[in-house]
């Protein structure tokens, strides 16, 4: 339904993330052309799962957590070669909008400048699911 949906906006989805994490009928994401999911394990890596690469969410994001351990956790990703695949819900950071908007402002936005910087480095990428799948394809036929 979500292809079908899509395809009338002329978008081809090619990645898909299952509602709440419940991780089902990926023989169905094969057979409408999707390329990878994102399973619910954490887990700093992408794995192929018969046609399809899970791409594995390494962080989950919320108010809780701090720049400085958010910089530490991408130069770990860095030295060790794998993806620093976060995610969030904005109402994760906060319950009101003044709320979301500072600690997005306080937390995400450093986040986001320091990732920046690495990437001006040619330390870090910045991917989509399904370009760092074709990514990790690529390097399986080499």
């Amino acid at each position: 339904m979500i292809s079908a949906g899509m395809k009338r906006f002329g978008i081809i989805p090619r990645s898909f993330v299952f509602p709440r994490n419940n991780v089902a009928h990926l023989d169905l994401l094969g057979k409408y052309g999707y390329k990878c999911y994102r399973d619910y394990r954490l887990c700093t890596c992408i794995e192929k799962k018969g046609r399809l690469y899970d791409v594995h969410p390494s962080l989950f994001i919320g108010q809780s957590r701090s720049p400085k351990f958010l910089e530490r956790f991408i130069d770990l990703c860095i030295a060790k070669k794998v993806p620093f695949h976060v995610w969030f819900h904005p109402w994760n950071f906060g319950k009101s909008k003044e709320s979301i908007r500072r600690n997005i402002n306080e937390l995400l936005f450093p986040v986001l400048k320091y990732a920046q910087q690495k990437v001006k480095t040619g330390e870090l990428t910045f991917e989509t699911m399904l370009s760092a799948a074709e990514k990790v394809e690529k390097f399986r036929h080499n």
